[in-house]
């Protein structure tokens, strides 16, 4: 008889081994140094940042996909936050809807009520942290984000915030306040329900950014601050998209040499396609590309260049030394979504346990979870759960 012994079967039980290898010594942490940081989360931890923020990049994912997410980010805002809370919204499909459903969301924001004694921020974070228990398991099926046919009406009263606001007035202490006191509330998550039911796609000035900001009218009852950040994505010639140089074919943007950060979004408004490379030479000017890189990590680079210049607005300055603090940015991709722990389970990483600011920690990595497939069962790291973290062991 023969014997399947041919390299892809050893191959196969190599990585088996492995893998078995990689299980066994997550179950042995202590064979590793301990890392040494800080244990719990203080809201004190967030004084020492200028802000926090987290960017959520999408290109093809469906209304229902990103709100899910956006949900998640604005849940997991840390308890009584010293630093303002950034959530930015990185359309890379330049899509015209998803702004109209982004700020419909910033419109129940706004509508939801300041009662009981609670600050307006403490019954923001309950609605919220209630919204994403109503769609922690709301997968791409569950919301039709691929798939044909509408979406069910149940699960679309949980993805619109209706459920969760009944819930928080039945059970949630919400019902001993008059009926009244929710009717704004009520009509901005009935607007934000039928534009989720929409979904009609538009795409307009592609060669254009497409930015859109969101604060609370009282600006100190808040820390959060929403965006909407879609980066031109013009049309370009398929034979130069892939250089980092302006190029025939190529769209970019002139930038004088005396130039300030605060003129970028005015020098990019001004873009223009490369048609001839002479006519465009210009000894006091720089020829910048519009798109100096693609995809989601074009589009990341393209929010971290916003909220700096954001950042450093006159009047969204502290005035103190807060503003030569670092920033914790963070990115959940679209199909993902924060947990309402997520914050206070991973600020404390970024501390020693003296409750300073550990400045050779720049960078921690969470694992990636599916509710479908839990951990105790993802024998073959389907999930990726062991890998990343033995890389954050290694």
């Amino acid at each position: 008889y023969e014997k399947n012994q041919t390299t892809p079967v050893w191959l196969f039980c190599y990585v088996l081994l492995v893998g078995f290898g990689v299980k066994a010594v997550m179950l042995c942490p202590g064979v590793f140094s301990p890392y040494p940081h800080f244990r719990r989360y203080d809201p004190e931890l967030t004084s020492m940042f200028r802000y926090i923020m987290v960017t959520v990049p999408s290109a093809g994912e469906n209304k229902c996909t990103v709100l899910r997410n956006v949900v998640g980010a604005i849940g997991c805002m840390p308890k009584d936050c010293r630093c303002r809370y950034h959530v930015a919204f990185v359309d890379e499909g330049h899509r015209a809807e998803q702004k109209v459903m982004f700020m419909k969301l910033a419109a129940v924001i706004e509508r939801i009520p300041n009662f009981g004694g609670a600050s307006y921020e403490e019954n923001v974070s309950r609605f919220f942290q209630s919204w994403v228990e109503d769609t922690k398991k709301m997968d791409l099926a569950k919301v039709r984000d691929g798939y044909s046919g509408e979406v069910d009406p149940e699960v679309m009263r949980r993805m619109s915030g209706k459920n969760t606001l009944r819930k928080l007035r039945k059970e949630g202490g919400w019902g001993s306040m008059p009926p009244e006191v929710f009717e704004g509330l009520e009509v901005a998550l009935t607007q934000l329900e039928e534009d989720l039911k929409n979904d009609k796609k538009e795409k307009k000035d592609l060669h254009r950014d497409d930015v859109a900001d969101w604060e609370p009218q009282d600006r100190n009852s808040l820390a959060l601050r929403l965006h909407y950040l879609a980066r031109a994505k013009p049309m370009e010639d398929e034979r130069t998209i892939k250089a980092q140089h302006v190029a025939p074919g190529t769209w970019y943007y002139k930038v004088p040499q005396n130039a300030e950060n605060k003129d970028w979004l005015k020098l990019r408004a001004n873009a223009r396609e490369m048609v001839y490379g002479l006519e465009d030479d210009d000894p006091f000017m720089n020829n910048v590309p519009l798109r100096t890189s693609r995809g989601k990590a074009g589009g990341l680079n393209f929010a971290e260049n916003y909220l700096s210049i954001y950042a450093d607005k006159p009047e969204n300055m502290y005035g103190d030394e807060r503003d030569h603090f670092p920033c914790l940015y963070s990115i959940c991709d679209a199909r993902h979504q924060f947990q309402t722990d997520f914050f206070h389970s991973t600020i404390p990483y970024f501390f020693d346990d003296e409750m300073d600011l550990n400045p050779y920690v720049g960078f921690t990595q969470c694992p990636q979870f599916f509710h479908e497939m839990q951990d105790k069962l993802d024998y073959l790291d389907n999930n990726n759960a062991q890998f990343f973290r033995l890389n954050c062991m290694i």
